[in-house]
């Protein structure tokens, strides 16, 4: 999925990243690198662990270091 961080405590280290589709929670345990408020992202949903809502925000990222990660995977793809 896609959407922007419309949130982020930098103190507490939590933020919500708002779509089409709804809002949801992040935690800093779910990013890839570092992440701004106003920021497009990329991420997964999965199960909240805590049981505090129905779903989080994982492997959240800028979709400026997706990019470049996904162009590295497939380099490394064609190399093996």
């Amino acid at each position: 999925m896609q959407g922007r961080v419309r949130y982020w405590n930098q103190t507490k280290l939590f933020g919500f990243i708002t779509t089409e589709a709804g809002d949801f929670f992040f935690h800093e345990s779910g990013l890839i690198g570092e992440v701004e408020r106003g920021d497009e992202v990329s991420f997964w949903l999965d199960d909240d662990p805590r049981g505090k809502s129905d779903l989080i925000a994982v492997e959240v990222q800028r979709i400026e270091a997706a990019v470049v990660s996904e162009s590295i995977n497939e380099n490394r793809q064609v190399h093996r």
